[in-house]
């Protein structure tokens, strides 16, 4: 409802030359925010990727914040919110649980 009359307004400010340049201002960063929000969910993606196939995990100790979620979601809302600037430092339990597998006691 508020979109609606958010895009009735700004069809009616086009009247005035001055609200028009506004107007097509808005348009345009309309546009350009939709290429970049396309680029971010993609880059996103293989972050939330990256962490799967290292074996990075949110936290020790799973916490109430995303207990209902499956990993892979939960990796991927975790790396938006660490694009925000909310970083959350990863956990490598898997890397330091096998850290020292490959020393060969003699």
């Amino acid at each position: 409802m508020i979109v609606l009359i958010c895009l009735k307004l700004m069809y009616f400010m086009r009247v005035s030359t001055n609200l028009a340049k506004i107007v097509k201002l808005t348009i345009r960063v309309f546009q350009d925010v939709a290429a970049f929000t396309v680029f971010m969910i993609f880059w996103i993606t293989v972050f939330m990727q990256i962490y799967i196939i290292t074996g990075i995990t949110l936290f020790e100790n799973q916490d109430e914040t995303y207990a209902k979620l499956t990993s892979p979601v939960a990796l991927w809302i975790q790396s938006f919110r660490n694009s925000l600037g909310d970083i959350n430092n990863p956990v490598y339990t898997y890397w330091s649980d096998n850290e020292n597998a490959h020393e060969v006691t003699v």
